[in-house]
């Protein structure tokens, strides 16, 4: 997928960010509305989220989206259906549920765009295997503490209403017995 080649044809100064599950790729301005390019029209649109900040058009002159607005759909469609040019490929690492993933990018600093489209941040991505590794171990570290914690809670709970139902217990008993008590 061309996002790279978009951004350099229309001198998009903006993050990127590609969706393959919503066919779209997200341009994120530094202060403003995010715009999402359709893959597959070519189609330009305000994120859902924004849709009460100024009309596309005011958005789109900002200069983070170069000169997008002037593009049509097919000029779009061109460039994001273009193969990406690097001008360097540095492998770079990141976390997730499913363990450690490598990819490519031209630079591993937060806020650029791996050769795929993935946005790397300073949570989950590292310049090493190892260091991803170590990361994932205190994330993972970090979860089940957390869940311990919540476990404890739970268990504090149970035995406080166990309290309850027990004592509960002993008044029926204790109800049970007056039946049939003469006064």
């Amino acid at each position: 997928m061309g996002w790279k080649t978009l951004k350099d044809r229309f001198g998009i100064l903006g993050r990127i960010l590609v969706s393959e599950a919503d066919a779209e790729i997200s341009i994120f301005p530094d202060a403003g509305p995010v715009i999402v390019v359709n893959v597959i029209t070519g189609a330009v649109f305000k994120q859902r989220s924004f849709s009460r900040t100024p009309a596309l058009e005011d958005v789109l002159s900002l200069p983070d989206f170069g000169s997008l607005a002037s593009a049509s759909p097919e000029a779009i469609l061109d460039a994001i259906n273009a193969k990406d040019v690097f001008k360097q490929t540095l492998p770079i690492y990141a976390f997730s549920d499913k363990g450690i993933s490598q990819y490519f990018c031209e630079n591993p600093e937060p806020g650029n765009t791996t050769h795929c489209g993935v946005l790397i941040d300073t949570f989950r991505f590292f310049p090493t295997k190892d260091e991803a590794v170590l990361a994932l171990i205190k994330n993972k570290e970090a979860v089940n503490e957390m869940r311990r914690r919540e476990i404890l809670k739970k268990e504090s709970q149970v035995s406080s209403l166990k309290s309850v139902v027990e004592k509960e217990e002993q008044e029926i008993a204790d109800l049970n017995k007056l039946i049939g008590e003469v006064n």
